[in-house]
């Protein structure tokens, strides 16, 4: 079983990749495409294997580009992960020749790798195609590969593709990385029948309306235990076959989505939590309207430069503070003497 350390592994690995910054102090990684590294990971489905197997085409394309190595290329050419960076890259390399058509075409949306075997069989057409857009996410997963594996374990499962020029076993040493990847991520979070579990849990509420944790009572527990174990709709999960265990699954649901909400409402009231891609946060939900009067706790102002480093508060923050601790009120020609009984604000 998973524990809070473990998952903090992983946490830590990713924020390695997310939190770095160039030379100019912006992320090295965008974070758009932050985001979706983070759902790949998480969700551990077919959507991380896709990430792979394109990664490790990359990874075979900048080795070639490059002449020594593909992390010369990443870390070394590039100064951060933006599609002009990789347009540029690549453009230089093939007109340098270090690119040659017989590995790669480049195009107006990225690039076509070509494949000896590949294009004897399919005439000539290319054998994989990697838009611009797509590689600066391709390229932090690579990253989080090595922060998460090491560099040393990656390396050793590219070798076999990066000692030839060919993309031939590309399909081969995707599926090794992906393997070792879900060895690392099994041990640290949940399995991925809980995940099938709860994403089948999710889809279901969201059918029969809001998924909170009001939806969830007798009526929609049995209705879920019958749309698995009766309708046999040819999706069928594991755990969900008996009652009891698909009516423990969904209580432990809808505890699990009241300590969510709980969560989000206390971020809300601290003005944190919310790191804002548009005009949606990290976790997925929207953002609150600009103009919506929404309470935010006296201590935000607390937090803000130059009140987050040394700072004498005023009487009027002094006042702030002591109503949210809970303090008793001073007036303005008493000396305030803070006492025991005072409690928190003593």
């Amino acid at each position: 079983m998973s524990t809070a350390t473990d998952a903090q592994e992983v946490a830590d690995a990713l924020a390695i990749t997310l939190d770095r910054q160039d030379p100019h102090g912006a992320p090295w990684c965008p974070p758009n495409d932050g985001v979706v590294l983070r759902r790949w990971v998480s969700s551990r489905d077919a959507r991380l294997g896709g990430g792979i197997r394109r990664a490790v085409r990359l990874a075979h394309l900048m080795a070639v580009a490059d002449g020594r190595s593909y992390m010369d290329f990443l870390y070394v050419r590039l100064t951060a992960l933006r599609t002009r960076q990789f347009r540029s890259q690549l453009q230089a390399a093939t007109a340098e020749g270090r690119l040659p058509p017989s590995i790669a075409g480049l195009t107006d949306a990225g690039v076509a790798i070509r494949s000896p075997v590949a294009a004897a069989a399919q005439g000539g057409a290319p054998h994989f195609e990697i838009d611009f857009m797509q590689m600066p996410r391709l390229a932090a997963l690579l990253d989080f590969l090595h922060n998460a594996l090491g560099f040393a374990v990656v390396d050793d499962l590219l070798s076999p593709l990066l000692r030839s020029r060919s993309p031939d076993r590309a399909s081969d040493v995707a599926r090794s990385l992906h393997s070792a990847l879900n060895a690392w991520l099994g041990a640290r979070l949940e399995s991925a029948t809980h995940l099938q579990q709860a994403r089948k849990m999710r889809a279901f509420l969201g059918g029969q309306g809001l998924v909170n944790a009001e939806a969830i009572g007798n009526e929609t527990i049995l209705r879920f235990w019958m749309s698995n174990a009766i309708a046999g709709d040819g999706e069928t999960v594991d755990g969900f076959r008996l009652f009891t265990s698909a009516a423990s699954a969904m209580l432990r649901y809808r505890q699990a989505l009241r300590d969510a909400a709980a969560e989000s409402q206390l971020e809300a009231s601290l003005g944190v939590g919310h790191d804002a891609i548009g005009d949606v946060a990290l976790d997925g939900s929207a953002e609150p309207d600009a103009g919506a009067d929404v309470w935010q706790s006296p201590l935000r102002a607390l937090c803000s430069p130059p009140a987050n480093r040394v700072k004498w508060l005023t009487r009027k923050e002094q006042a702030n503070l002591r109503s949210f601790l809970g303090g008793p009120s001073v007036d303005d020609d008493e000396e305030e003497v803070p006492t025991q009984a005072d409690g928190l604000i003593g």
